[in-house]
């Protein structure tokens, strides 16, 4: 009985300490992100309220401008509106990191780029906003990209520790079965 009540104290004790570490990571988490988001934000405002941001406000109105070929040529559409939606997404379709979020960024200005002529002013309008994007981005981008780094080894981390778990679940039901 003595080592059923130590695997089971073990066990508890396991359980505690990753619900504690999650804790933990998720509160220093959310801070980092704030840190991170902040900047970001402040980015996103400065492209979106250039002068030259209003053809990339909205989806394109393909039909109503009469770009027929519009779809076969863009695979994926992208508008600071749909940026603005995923951003502001409670039902787990939003961004799941801030990469994703950068890579439709660039994918707005890269449709525009791709689809209008090297000379017409969307093309240029939006190679400029890409630059001016590019060049706010590089600034935080070590910051993101320490944040990834230390959020995989944070799961690598959790793994070990669910692994750890398991062993214990596996001890606790060894020691009751001894017992029984």
């Amino acid at each position: 009985m003595a080592a059923m009540n130590w695997a089971v104290d073990s066990f508890n004790q396991c359980v505690d300490e990753i619900y504690f570490t999650l804790n933990q990571q998720e509160a220093a988490r959310v801070t980092r992100m704030q840190e991170i988001m902040r900047p970001l934000g402040n980015i996103l405002r400065q492209i979106t309220q250039h002068e030259w941001a209003e053809p990339f406000m909205k989806p394109v109105d393909a039909i109503g401008l009469g770009l027929h070929d519009y779809y076969q040529v863009i695979e994926k559409p992208m508008d600071f509106s749909t940026i603005k939606s995923k951003m502001e997404a409670k039902d787990g379709t939003g961004y799941k990191n801030i990469l994703e979020f950068c890579a439709d960024v660039r994918l707005i200005f890269n449709n525009a780029i791709k689809y209008n002529d090297e000379r017409n002013d969307l093309h240029i309008m939006a190679k400029i906003l890409l630059n001016k994007f590019e060049e706010k981005w590089s600034r935080i981008s070590p910051k993101v990209d320490e944040e990834e780094k230390r959020r995989r080894d944070e799961e690598v981390e959790m793994q070990y520790c669910i692994i750890q778990l398991a062993q214990e679940a596996a001890r606790v039901k060894m020691a009751r079965d001894l017992t029984f």
